[in-house]
C-alpha cells in the first residue's frame, strides 16, 4: 500500500480532442457522485489515476467508479473504470478465545461417537480474514505434549486424546498446551492458544456436559430474548448434590448471547447481524461442589441470514456520451449494484424501468416520458446497457434512463440509478473555402509571427464536425497543434515538421504556418525578397469529424522589398597615401559600397564619422578630399571610419576603417637640440680625440629628409677650425691637437647640420670651446640635456637612466620641483623612481642634476644638466559614466531610425587607452525573443554612442526598458582594455496613436454601425442605450467624451459626454407616425472624443434605433448598467450577480432567455438562459485584465420569428455562437466587472537590480546599492519590506525596509572578503505574504592598510670572507595581508653597508657586491626595508640584519723587520740567543698561529737552530771559524692554517768584527710602474722594469 502522502501511479486515462487551443485542452475528474471515494484520485492535467489512500482487499475487493473528461469549452465525456484488487497475504490468523479449558478423568477411555469415532474434548478456532489460500488456517500443538497424550485435527483444531491411559492426577494433575495456527501463505499466529487440561481422579465428580460440543442455528432477524438452545451438565457427586452453575467464559466478545447460569438456556442478549458476524463459538463451563469442580463444552451458532438489504449503487446517476453511429448490441456502460446479503438474497439482476429523450427543439418539460424501452436494452444479470435501435442526434440529444437493480430475496428489495446518455453528432459535410485561390503582398520585414492574409472555410455541420482546422499542405508542416494563443511560440515544432522534405517545400515550411483555428497565415520566419521574392501555398481545410472532410485553396505570396541589407563596402579597410602641403580639394582615394535591395533601399550615401576638419567625402560618389593643406608634422597618421548609409526607411548603414598617411616633403630644416648652452668645456693638457661634446640636431621631416649631417664650417669667425674635428653622423666634436689654457682659453666654431632633402636644408649654430685648467675640477656633461620615458606602473625602485656624467651627481634641494616622485642614486647617477607614479596626476617632471666635484672641500665646482621625464600612460583607469542609472524617457511615437540618447563616458587615460567605444549589452524585457534576436528594438553606434531606435515602440504594450550600455577603451592590449557598464531606466511616453473603439451596443461585423430597439412608450428620462467606447492611451489620450453629431435635429436623444447614458428627451411619436421613415427608425451618428495632444483622435458610431409599437415591444432590462465585483481567486462557477427583465406584453406569454454573446470577456462569464444569473467560468488574473464590460441580451422566445431547430439550440445558453443582434425582440444591457486583487503575485526582483557589488574596505557608511522589486499586485498586496535574510556576517550591512538602499558599514576584507547576502522582498498582503529573493555578492576590495611583516624580529646570519660576488647570505621574507599591487612588496636596504652587500627587490635575497676582508670589518649592520606598493600610500616595514664575516687563512705571516741585522762575538757559548724574530697573522684562531723554523737548504742550518714557537735564535757550536763573515740565514714564519701560509725572513749576523768591504748602490735613483687598480694576484713581474743594486767594489 503507498505510504502516506505517496501517490502511487494505478493506470492513465486519455480522451482526445479534435478542437485546438484552449478548447482541446482536457481536464479529467471523478464522476458525479463519486467525489467521496478517497482511495483513488484523478489527476486532472493528465489522466493518470493514482492509488491516494490505503486499499484493504479484506474492506472491499472491487471499485466501478466514471472518470469525467471535460475540455475548456465545457463538453464532457465519461468512462467507467472497474478495478479488482487482487489480495495478499496481509493478515495473520487470530484466536479467538484464546484461553481453553477442559477437565478429563484419569485412566477413562477416550469417549467415542455413536459411530466409533473418537469425540474430541475440546476445539480451538483461530481465524484469517485473506481470501483463498491465505485465508486457510491449519492447526498445530507446540508446547505442552511432549508425551503424545494429545493430538489435534491440521484442518478442524479439534483436540482429542491420543493416550487416554497415560492420564493420572498423581504424575501429571494439570497439563497446557500451546497451540498455534498457520494461514496458506505461512504467517503464523503471533499469540498462541493456550488449553488448560485439568485431570481428576475417579473419586471426583465434576459436571459432566451432554455433548462435548452443540451447534445451533438462528435467523438473524429473531428478537431479542429468544432461546436459542440449551446445554445440560450432570453431576455423579450425589452425597453433595450441589447444583450445577452455567457460564460463558469465553467466545462472545460482542455479547450477542447470554446463558441462564441455573437451566443453562442460551438466549440473544443483542440484535444479530449475519453481515457483521455470521458465526459465533460460545466456550461455556460448569461449576458445582465446594471446593468447586468444573466442565466445559463448546457451543457453535450460525446466524442465519434474511434479505435486510437492499442493492447499493456507487451513485444515484451516472452521465455517458455514446455518438449517434454506435453500433447496435455494443455495451455502452456496465451497471453494477452491491447486495450485503447472502445467497439468494444478495443475487443482483437489473431492469430499465423509464426512459425519457430530451430534444433541443423543446423543452425538459416537455420532454418525451414514454417508454424508450425500443431505443434502449439492459442485461439483467450483467448489466449491461446496449442499443437495440439507432441513435438520432437531430431528434434527441439527450436520454435520461433510469435503471432499477433488484435482489431475489423474498420480499425483493431494489434501487434505482439514472443514466445520463448524451448523444454526439457524427461528421457528414465537407469544409467550402470562400474562394479558391487568395493572394497577398508581403513586405520582407513583417515580423515573424506576423499574419499576413486569412483563409476561411465554412461547413454546414455543428459542433466539432463544424469546427474547422486548417493547414499548409504544401509545406508539409501540420500545424494542427499551434492556436493563436501559441502566436509567440509556434516555431520550435519546425524541426518536427520538416523531416522527409527538400527543396522549395522545405523553404515553404521554415517561412510560414497558418493558425490551425482562425486560418491566419502567419510568417514562421523572416522573409528575404532577395533569395525569393514569390511563394505559392496551398492550405488545406479539414473538418474535426470522423473521418474527416477536407477542402483545398491556393495563396499566391509576392514579397516586397524591406530595407534589410545592409550596405557592404568593397573592401574591408581603406589605405590612401596623399602628399603633404597639397592645397585644398586634393583627392585622396575613393571608397565603394554597395546594397542588396532595390529603389531608396539601394540609394547610398557616404559621411565621414567623426566630422573632421581635415578630409570631406563626396556623399554620392564616395571620393575622398582634403579640406585644408595637411602638415605630416603635425600628424602623420588620420584614422577615419567611412560610413555608408542607405536611403530606406529606417535606413541603414555600415562602417569601414579609413586610414590616410601623409608623406613627408622636405619643408623643415634642422634644429640643434644640444648643447642648449653656446659655450662647451674642455680641459686643457688632454690627448687629441677627447670628446668635447656632442652636437645633436632634430629633423621634423622623415626619412632622407631628416637624416642629419654635422660638419665644421671655415670662416672669419670660426677660429677653431683646424684644432677640432666633428663626426658627419654622430655629431661628436673632438680635440685634433693637445690645447693649453695658457696659450688661449676661447675658440669659437660654426657647426652646421645639414638633412638629406633634395634641395637640402641647413642651420648653422655658433660655439664657443672654452680651455679649462688643468687644476679646474669642474665636472662636465657630454649632453646639456636628456629625456626619459618611464610607465606610469613602474613600480618603486625601477631605473629610469643614467645622468653620466664624469664626476657623481646629485639632485640639489627642490631642484625641478619633483624631488617628491623621484631620486638620484648620488654614486651612480642612476635616476630611479622612488614613488608610485600617475600620469593622470603629473603627466611630465622637468628636473635640474646637478654634478658635484667633492674632492676640493673650500670650493667645490658643479655643473648642471637639464633632464625631462614623460611619464607614459597605462590603462589604469576604467571608464566612468556620470550618472547610474541614468533615466530616460521617449515618445512611443518616435519614427525607426530616431536617435533616443547620445551617452557620453569619460576616461582618464590618454591615447587609445582613453578612447572609448559603446556597445548596448542586453535589455528587458523581451517581448517577442526570437522576432528581436534578428532585429533588436535598439541599437548603439559604437563610435559616438548614439542609442536609436530600430522598431516602433508601443506604450500600450510594454512601458518601460532597462538597458546595459557598456563603455570599453580601446587598449592596444586587448587584454588590458577596462569596461564599466550603466544602467538605464527608459520609460516610454505615451502619444495618442489609439483612436477609441466603441464596444457597446455589438457593432455589426466588418462595420461601425449598431441597431437596437426602442419601444414607442418609453418616457422621457428613460435610459435609451448606454455608448461604451474604450481607448488603449492613457490618461488623457484615453480619456473619452461622447457627443451626437448628427440625425438629432430634433433633440429627441441626449448622451452623457462622460458616461455614454443615451436617454430620452422628448416624447417619441407612434410607431406608425409619418415622421418616421420608411423603415421605422431614427440614425443617430455618434461620435467618441478622446482628448490627446496635439490632435485628439476619432470615431464615429452609426446608430439605427428601431421603433417598436407596444405590441411587438421587446423585453426590457431593469437596468441599463450594472456593476460588480469579484476576487481574482474566484473559483469557477461563483456567483457574480443576476440581472432582471420584463416583457411588456403579457406576462403569461413571456418566455425570457438571457445570453452572453460567445468570446466576450474570453468567455470569462456565463449567463443562466432562464434566471438571469452571472457566474464566473475559468481563472482571472487581475494583472492581466482588472476590469471587464460585457454586453448582456434578453430574449423573448415566444415572440421570436420561426427559425430552424439548431439556432433555437444555440440560443439556449452562452457557450453558443449566435451573433446576439439577429432577433428582433430582445434587449440589451451593459455589465462593469472589476475584479478585486488578491495576494497571488511574489515580489520580482528587476532584471539589473542583483548583481555583483565591489565595495572597497574601510569606506565609511554608506549607501552602496539600491534593490528594486516590483509586485503586479495592487494596495497592500503591492506594498514592499526589504530585509536581509541571510550571508550578513557580523550584521556589516543594513537595508532600509522602504526604499531598498543597500548600506555598508567599514569591512575589513582580511576578515572577510566577501559576502553572499540574501535580499527578500515582502509584500503587505493578508493573510500572507508573499516573499522574492534574490542574492548579492559584495567583494571587498582591498585598501592598503596593513604593513609588511617580517618573519623575525631579527635577522642575523654569517658568510665566509672569500666568498666570491654574488653569493646568497640570507633571505628575508615579508608578508602583507592586503591583495594584488598592496601585497607586492619590494626590498631594499635602508642604511650603507658599504657597498658590499645588495639585496633583490622581489625576493628579499641579500647577496655579495664586494669582496669583504674580515680583517678589515668583521661584521656589518644594517637595515632591511620591505615597502608595498601600494597606488595611493605606500607602507613599509624594517628590520635589522646582523651579517657576520668569517675568517679563511688569506693572510700571511708577516716579519716586523726585513731583514734582520745582528753582531755576534766569534766565542759565544752554544745556545745562547742570538737575536729573536718575530712576525704576526691577521688571521684568527689556527690561522694566525706561527711557527718558525730555519730555511732547509741553507749551509749555515746546522750551525744555527731557532725556536719554533718564540723565534729564538741561537748557535749550536763556536762560530770561531766565521770571525769577520756576515752570515745571512732565512727564517720561515709558518700559520697553522690549511692550507698552511708562509713567509720568509732574512738574518744577517756579523760575527765579530766588521771589516771595510763595498757599498751598494741602486742604478737609478727612481723607478716608475703602472699598476692597475682591483688588480687580482701576483703581477707579471716580467712586465716590470728591473731594480738592480750593483756594488762597486765587485761591479
Amino acid at each position: 500500500m503507498p505510504a502516506v502522502g505517496q501517490l502511487l501511479l494505478l493506470l492513465m486515462v486519455s480522451a482526445s480532442d479534435p478542437d485546438c487551443g484552449v478548447n482541446a485542452m482536457v481536464n479529467y475528474t471523478l464522476g458525479e457522485g463519486f467525489r467521496h471515494l478517497t482511495e483513488f484520485e484523478v489527476r486532472s492535467a493528465s489522466g493518470e489515476i493514482c492509488i491516494a489512500g490505503e486499499l484493504d482487499y479484506e474492506r472491499r475487493s472491487s471499485y466501478e467508479f466514471p472518470v469525467l473528461a471535460t475540455d475548456r469549452g465545457g463538453l464532457s465525456t465519461t468512462a467507467m473504470i472497474k478495478l479488482q484488487l487482487t489480495d495478499v497475504n496481509d493478515n495473520r490468523p487470530v484466536f479467538y478465545p484464546r484461553e481453553y479449558n477442559v477437565s478429563l478423568r484419569e485412566s477413562g477411555p477416550a469417549q467415542a461417537s455413536s459411530s466409533g469415532a473418537p469425540l474430541p474434548i475440546v476445539a480451538v478456532v483461530a481465524t484469517d480474514p485473506d481470501a483463498g489460500n491465505f485465508g486457510q488456517v491449519s492447526y498445530r500443538i507446540v508446547a505442552g505434549n511432549e508425551g503424545g497424550i494429545f493430538r489435534i485435527d491440521r484442518a478442524s483444531g479439534e483436540i482429542f486424546v491420543a493416550r487416554p491411559e497415560m492420564l493420572s492426577v498423581r504424575t501429571q494433575p494439570r497439563h497446557m498446551l500451546n497451540i498455534s495456527a498457520t494461514d496458506g501463505g505461512g504467517l503464523r499466529t503471533s499469540t498462541d492458544a493456550v488449553v488448560f487440561l485439568s485431570i481428576i481422579d475417579a473419586m471426583q465428580r465434576p459436571p459432566i456436559f451432554e455433548k462435548a460440543r452443540y451447534n445451533y442455528y438462528v435467523k438473524e432477524d429473531v428478537p431479542r430474548g429468544t432461546v436459542v438452545g440449551s446445554v445440560i451438565a450432570t453431576s455423579s457427586d450425589t452425597a453433595q448434590r450441589s447444583p450445577v452453575r452455567y457460564s460463558i467464559y469465553s467466545g462472545d466478545p460482542d455479547g450477542y448471547f447470554s446463558i441462564e447460569a441455573a437451566s443453562g438456556n442460551i438466549r440473544i442478549a443483542h440484535p444479530l447481524d449475519h453481515e457483521a458476524k455470521a458465526q459465533v463459538l460460545l466456550n461455556i463451563q460448569a461449576t458445582s461442589g465446594e471446593p468447586p469442580v468444573y466442565g466445559h463444552t463448546q457451543v457453535n451458532i450460525e446466524v442465519e441470514d434474511v434479505n435486510d438489504n437492499a442493492p447499493e449503487f456507487e451513485t444515484s446517476m451516472v452521465r455517458i456520451s455514446v455518438p449517434e453511429n454506435a453500433e447496435l448490441g455494443t455495451p455502452l456502460f456496465a451497471v453494477h449494484a452491491h447486495d450485503k446479503d447472502s445467497g439468494s438474497s444478495g443475487q443482483v439482476s437489473y431492469s430499465l424501468s423509464s426512459s425519457i429523450s430530451i430534444s433541443s427543439s423543446i423543452s425538459p418539460s416537455a420532454a418525451n416520458k414514454s417508454s424508450q424501452s425500443s431505443l434502449f436494452a439492459i442485461d439483467a444479470r450483467s448489466g449491461h446497457l446496449v442499443l437495440s435501435r439507432h441513435l438520432d442526434y437531430e431528434t434527441s440529444q439527450r436520454h435520461s434512463l433510469t435503471v432499477t437493480a433488484t435482489d431475489g430475496g423474498m420480499p425483493p428489495l431494489s434501487a434505482d440509478v439514472t443514466i445520463l446518455v448524451d448523444v454526439q453528432d457524427v461528421n457528414d459535410n465537407p469544409p467550402v473555402f470562400e474562394r479558391d485561390e487568395y493572394a497577398v503582398n508581403v513586405s520582407e520585414s513583417r515580423a515573424i509571427n506576423s499574419q499576413i492574409i486569412q483563409v476561411n472555410a465554412s461547413d454546414l455541420d455543428t459542433g466539432n464536425n463544424a469546427r474547422i482546422t486548417y493547414r499548409i499542405v504544401d509545406a508539409g508542416a501540420d500545424n494542427a497543434s499551434h492556436s493563436h494563443s501559441h502566436s509567440q511560440s509556434h516555431s520550435h515544432s519546425q524541426s518536427q515538421s520538416l523531416s522527409g522534405l527538400n527543396g522549395p517545400d522545405v523553404d515553404l515550411a521554415q517561412h510560414f504556418g497558418i493558425f490551425p483555428n482562425s486560418g491566419w497565415i502567419y510568417l514562421r520566419a523572416a522573409l528575404d525578397r532577395e533569395s525569393r521574392d514569390r511563394y505559392e501555398l496551398t492550405v488545406l481545410a479539414t473538418d474535426n469529424g470522423t473521418p474527416a472532410a477536407h477542402a483545398r485553396a491556393r495563396v499566391l505570396v509576392r514579397v516586397l522589398d524591406a530595407n534589410d541589407n545592409d550596405p557592404k563596402f568593397q573592401k574591408s579597410s581603406y589605405e590612401f597615401r596623399i602628399e603633404e602641403n597639397l592645397r585644398r580639394g586634393a583627392v585622396v582615394g575613393v571608397v565603394a559600397a554597395t546594397d542588396l535591395d532595390i529603389g531608396e533601399n539601394a540609394a547610398i550615401r557616404y559621411t565621414l564619422l567623426p566630422a573632421n576638419s581635415s578630409f570631406q567625402v563626396h556623399p554620392v560618389t564616395g571620393e575622398i578630399s582634403t579640406r585644408e593643406p595637411l602638415d605630416r608634422e603635425l600628424r602623420e597618421f588620420y584614422d577615419l571610419v567611412m560610413e555608408a548609409r542607405d536611403q530606406g526607411q529606417p535606413s541603414r548603414s555600415s562602417r569601414a576603417p579609413v586610414r590616410v598617411q601623409v608623406t613627408d616633403v622636405n619643408d623643415n630644416a634642422p634644429e640643434i637640440a644640444d648643447p642648449q648652452e653656446d659655450v662647451v668645456s674642455v680641459r686643457e693638457e688632454q690627448p687629441p680625440g677627447t670628446e668635447v661634446v656632442r652636437i645633436r640636431a632634430i629633423d621634423r621631416d622623415s626619412g632622407q629628409n631628416a637624416s642629419i649631417n654635422y660638419s665644421l664650417l671655415k670662416g672669419r669667425d670660426s677660429d677653431g677650425h683646424g684644432l677640432f674635428s666633428i663626426d658627419a653622423h654622430s655629431g661628436v666634436i673632438r680635440t685634433r691637437v693637445v690645447l693649453d689654457h695658457e696659450e688661449r682659453s676661447i675658440y669659437r666654431l660654426a657647426v652646421a647640420a645639414t638633412d638629406g632633402g633634395n634641395p637640402p636644408k641647413q642651420t648653422l649654430r655658433m660655439l664657443r670651446v672654452e680651455v679649462l685648467d688643468l687644476n679646474d675640477n669642474r665636472p662636465t656633461f657630454t649632453s646639456s640635456s636628456l629625456v626619459f620615458r618611464v610607465r606610469e606602473d613602474a613600480i618603486v625602485g625601477h631605473v629610469v637612466g643614467s645622468i653620466s656624467p664624469n664626476e657623481r651627481a646629485e639632485l640639489p634641494q627642490g631642484g625641478g620641483g619633483g624631488t617628491d616622485w623621484m631620486i638620484s642614486y648620488r654614486n651612480t647617477g642612476n635616476l630611479v623612481v622612488a614613488r608610485q607614479l600617475d600620469r593622470e596626476l603629473q603627466s611630465e617632471f622637468r628636473l635640474e642634476i646637478r654634478a658635484l666635484d667633492t674632492s676640493a672641500s673650500n670650493n667645490p665646482q658643479s655643473s648642471a644638466i637639464t633632464v625631462k621625464i614623460e611619464v607614459a600612460d597605462v590603462n589604469d583607469n576604467a571608464p566612468r559614466w556620470p550618472l547610474d542609472p541614468i533615466e530616460l524617457q521617449v515618445s512611443e511615437s518616435l519614427a525607426p531610425g530616431g536617435i533616443i540618447h547620445n551617452f557620453t563616458a569619460t576616461d582618464a587615460d590618454s591615447g587609445t587607452n582613453g578612447e572609448l567605444q559603446y556597445r548596448l549589452l542586453r535589455y528587458t524585457p523581451v517581448l517577442n525573443e526570437s522576432l528581436e534576436q534578428a532585429t533588436p528594438l535598439f541599437a548603439m553606434d559604437s563610435l559616438t554612442g548614439s542609442l536609436s531606435l530600430q522598431s516602433a515602440l508601443d506604450y500600450e504594450s510594454l512601458g518601460e526598458y532597462l538597458l546595459i550600455v557598456q563603455a570599453l577603451d580601446q587598449s592596444s592590449n586587448v587584454s588590458e582594455r577596462l569596461q564599466t557598464s550603466v544602467t538605464v531606466r527608459l520609460r516610454v511616453l505615451d502619444a495618442n496613436d489609439n483612436a477609441p473603439r466603441f464596444v457597446v451596443p455589438a457593432i455589426s461585423s466588418g462595420g461601425s454601425a449598431a441597431t437596437i430597439y426602442l419601444n414607442d412608450a418609453t418616457r422621457i428620462g428613460e435610459v435609451v442605450t448606454r455608448i461604451v467606447a474604450v481607448d488603449r492611451d492613457a490618461a488623457e489620450n484615453g480619456r473619452v467624451t461622447y457627443e451626437i453629431i448628427s440625425g438629432n435635429g430634433e433633440g429627441r436623444f441626449r448622451i452623457n459626454p462622460e458616461t455614454g447614458v443615451m436617454e430620452l428627451a422628448k416624447t417619441l411619436p407612434p410607431a406608425s407616425s409619418e415622421q418616421l421613415d420608411k423603415s421605422g427608425r431614427f440614425s443617430l451618428t455618434i461620435r467618441a472624443s478622446d482628448h490627446g495632444s496635439p490632435t485628439a483622435r476619432q470615431s464615429t458610431l452609426t446608430l439605427q434605433l428601431l421603433l417598436q409599437g407596444s405590441h411587438s415591444n421587446p423585453p426590457k432590462f431593469l437596468q441599463a448598467v450594472y456593476h460588480a465585483n469579484i476576487l481574482e481567486n474566484v473559483a469557477s462557477g461563483s456567483f457574480v450577480l443576476q440581472v432582471a427583465a420584463k416583457a411588456f406584453h403579457s406576462a403569461d406569454n413571456a418566455n425570457l432567455t438571457y445570453e452572453i454573446p460567445s468570446g466576450v470577456a474570453d468567455d470569462h462569464f456565463h449567463v443562466d438562459w432562464q434566471r438571469g444569473i452571472v457566474t464566473t467560468r475559468g481563472q482571472f488574473d487581475r494583472e492581466s485584465q482588472a476590469r471587464y464590460v460585457i454586453p448582456i441580451y434578453v430574449r423573448d422566445a415566444n415572440r421570436m420569428m420561426v427559425a430552424p431547430a439548431s439556432a433555437v439550440r444555440k440560443q439556449r445558453s452562452s457557450e453558443s455562437n449566435s451573433d446576439a443582434a439577429t432577433g428582433q425582440h430582445f434587449d440589451v444591457a451593459t455589465i462593469f466587472i472589476t475584479v478585486g486583487d488578491v495576494n497571488d503575485n511574489a515580489p520580482e526582483f528587476r532584471p539589473g537590480s542583483c548583481y555583483g557589488l565591489s565595495v572597497p574596505e574601510n569606506s565609511d557608511t554608506a549607501v552602496i546599492h539600491t534593490v528594486v522589486a516590483s509586485d503586479l499586485d495592487e494596495g497592500a498586496n503591492a506594498e514592499l519590506v526589504y530585509s536581509i535574510i541571510g550571508g550578513n556576517l557580523g550584521n556589516k550591512f543594513s537595508i532600509d525596509a522602504r526604499t531598498g538602499e543597500l548600506s555598508a558599514r567599514p569591512l575589513d576584507r582580511e576578515q572577510h572578503s566577501r559576502y553572499t547576502l540574501q535580499i527578500q522582498a515582502s509584500d503587505r498582503g493578508q493573510p500572507m505574504s508573499q516573499q522574492g529573493h534574490c542574492n548579492i555578492s559584495v567583494l571587498v576590495e582591498d585598501q592598503n592598510d596593513n604593513e609588511p611583516r617580517f618573519e623575525f624580529s631579527k635577522y642575523v646570519a654569517s658568510v665566509q670572507e672569500d666568498a666570491s660576488i654574488g653569493s646568497s647570505v640570507l633571505r628575508i621574507k615579508a608578508t602583507d595581508p592586503d591583495l594584488g599591487v598592496n601585497a607586492r612588496l619590494v626590498y631594499s636596504l635602508a642604511n650603507e653597508t658599504q657597498w658590499q652587500f645588495a639585496i633583490d627587490s622581489k625576493t628579499g635575497l641579500i647577496t655579495t657586491v664586494g669582496h669583504l676582508d674580515r680583517e678589515l670589518q668583521s661584521s656589518y649592520s644594517f637595515m632591511v626595508l620591505a615597502t608595498d606598493c601600494g597606488k595611493y600610500e605606500v607602507r613599509s616595514g624594517s628590520v635589522a640584519v646582523q651579517i657576520n664575516v668569517l675568517d679563511v687563512n688569506d693572510n700571511r705571516p708577516v716579519f716586523e723587520r726585513y731583514p734582520y741585522s745582528g753582531q755576534v762575538p766569534a766565542l759565544i757559548q752554544p745556545g745562547q740567543t742570538l737575536l729573536k724574530v718575530q712576525a704576526h697573522d691577521a688571521d684568527l684562531g689556527s690561522n694566525g698561529e706561527i711557527l718558525y723554523a730555519l730555511k732547509a737548504d741553507s749551509l749555515l742550518g746546522s750551525k744555527f737552530r731557532i725556536n719554533p714557537s718564540t723565534g729564538a735564535l741561537s748557535a749550536t757550536q763556536s762560530l770561531a771559524s766565521e770571525t769577520g763573515h756576515l752570515l745571512q740565514l732565512e727564517v720561515i714564519a709558518r700559520d697553522k692554517g690549511s692550507p698552511p701560509q708562509s713567509s720568509v725572513a732574512l738574518v744577517e749576523l756579523l760575527v765579530g768584527e766588521a771589516s771595510p768591504g763595498p757599498v751598494l748602490h741602486f742604478q737609478n735613483a727612481t723607478y716608475r710602474a703602472k699598476l692597475l687598480e682591483n688588480s687580482h694576484g701576483a703581477p707579471d713581474c716580467s712586465r716590470w722594469p728591473p731594480c738592480a743594486a750593483m756594488d762597486a767594489g765587485r761591479g
